[in-house]
């Protein structure tokens, strides 16, 4: 979906996903050159953009409700939790045909 601010409507965008956690909370933006979004749910955390589906289902998710983020550069996020537990997500890339790609995911506790 996208607003369109002019008829104060929503129409469809560029992406569509229909198989995404229901309980899901947040979007993190993945900037250029990965470019896509992280959608964070209550137990899964998939990364998305027009080529691209990768979700994880960590086991720290299921004790976990994360509430906040901070990128910490290109590939390297930092999560929090509503007990404030710390998490780091890595964006683990590869590269190929000279184009860098989001090949799979980790979350670890810090």
């Amino acid at each position: 979906m996208k607003v369109n601010m002019a008829e104060k409507d929503l129409e469809d965008g560029a992406w569509k996903r229909s198989n995404l956690e229901t309980e899901a909370s947040m979007i993190i933006p993945v900037p250029e050159p990965l470019g896509g979004v992280v959608i964070v749910g209550q137990d899964t955390l998939v990364y998305l953009n027009k080529e691209r589906y990768c979700p994880i289902a960590p086991p720290a998710m299921k004790e976990s409700v994360i509430m906040s983020f901070c990128q910490l550069d290109v590939h390297r996020y930092l999560l929090a939790d509503a007990s404030g537990r710390l998490f780091a997500l890595l964006l683990l890339q590869e590269t190929a045909n000279g184009e860098t790609v989001v090949e799979d995911m980790r979350l670890e506790e810090l």
